[in-house]
């Protein structure tokens, strides 16, 4: 997911972890994957969704709670929300 992050800041494009049958709430985890990616790519000028909120205005219920990602530009990802 990292190195994914890393292309779309630098050659654009836009990055999808959504939920699934296997996995409702999503595969990444909210503190320490999907947090910090969005950071980063917040403060780069593009923008983290989890496919309705921003993924920086997300509160954690507990410390491993999942959450989908869709990471890109701000126009990709307010496309997609």
């Amino acid at each position: 997911v990292t190195v994914d992050v890393h292309r779309i800041l630098l050659q654009g494009g836009v990055h999808l972890n959504p939920r699934d049958r296997t996995a409702p709430r999503g595969h990444l985890k909210l503190l320490y994957q999907c947090g910090p990616l969005a950071f980063v790519a917040v403060k780069a000028g593009g923008a983290a969704s989890d496919g309705i909120n921003s993924v920086l205005e997300l509160t954690p219920s507990t410390l491993h709670q999942r959450c989908p990602l869709c990471v890109g530009s701000v126009r990709e990802v307010a496309d997609l929300r």
